[in-house]
C-alpha cells in the first residue's frame, strides 16, 4: 500500500458518517496491514485483469472478495 496513513484516515472519516467502506486493491490480502483491513468491509484483492474478464463481480476470477463478517454484541 503506497500510503497506508491517508488511507486510514479515508477510511475512518467514511466509517465516522455511516458508510460502508470498499477496498479495490492489486495487492494481495496478506500485504494489507491489520488496521486498516479492520476498516474495511469489503476488500476486493488482486490484480484486475482484461483477459479474464468475466463482465460481471468480481470482474477477473483471480480477484479475491473477503467480506468482514462483525457481528453486533450487546
Amino acid at each position: 500500500m503506497d500510503q497506508p496513513d491517508a488511507l486510514k484516515t479515508l477510511l475512518s472519516a467514511v466509517k465516522s458518517i455511516g458508510l460502508s467502506t470498499w477496498l479495490y486493491t492489486g495487492h494481495n490480502i496478506f500485504s494489507i496491514s491489520e488496521d486498516i483491513i479492520d476498516l474495511c468491509d469489503v476488500i476486493i484483492t488482486g490484480e484486475y485483469r482484461q483477459e479474464l474478464h468475466t463482465g460481471g463481480f468480481p470482474a477477473s476470477p483471480n480477484q479475491i472478495i473477503v467480506e468482514q463478517r462483525k457481528e453486533n454484541v450487546a
